[in-house]
């Protein structure tokens, strides 16, 4: 094979991989996992109306938690900083909720049967680019939350969803 040759083929396999490296593999939600600013994730206690706030921090680096009460005129609780990441563990914690299917959950999840009493959660991610990607629920909880729990928890030492 003369030089002509090999340059046109590696030419042809470069831009192939360009194209291929632009496809969406199938993800709902498609999104470079290093462009998150922070992860927002509450639930609702209903009965007495108690959200507990978790926020992720990937320009801080830091995870932090508050308790709240509903309506409650007094003063609430401040954020406190409960864990601070490295760039290894955040590099590490992209690649594997990406894996584990953060950007494929639904809009929405709920039960099959009116319940009236229960907890709720709302997931809200920020992206660099302003862009949102919102998952919320009312009882139940999506069947990535078990292996998406264990990723945030090698992250800060908790749970997103707690299951």
């Amino acid at each position: 094979m003369n030089k002509v040759s090999l340059l046109g083929i590696a030419f042809v396999m470069l831009f192939s991989l360009m194209v291929l490296s632009t496809c969406d593999l199938g993800n709902d939600f498609e999104v470079e996992t290093a462009e998150i600013v922070s992860i927002h994730f509450f639930t609702t206690k209903s009965v007495i109306g108690r959200q507990v706030h978790q926020f992720y921090d990937f320009t801080e680096m830091t995870y932090s938690a508050k308790t709240i009460i509903v309506d409650d005129e007094e003063e609430q609780e401040k954020y406190v900083v409960k864990a601070i990441f490295t760039d290894e563990q955040v590099t590490d914690f992209f690649k594997n909720v990406k894996k584990h299917g953060l950007f494929s959950l639904k809009d929405t999840y709920s039960p099959d049967v009116t319940i009236y009493d229960g907890n709720s959660w709302d997931l809200e991610i920020q992206l660099k680019d302003g862009t949102t990607f919102r998952s919320s629920g009312y009882i139940v909880y999506p069947k990535e939350a078990e292996e998406l729990d264990k990723t945030f928890f090698e992250l800060s030492g908790y749970k997103l969803f707690g299951v």
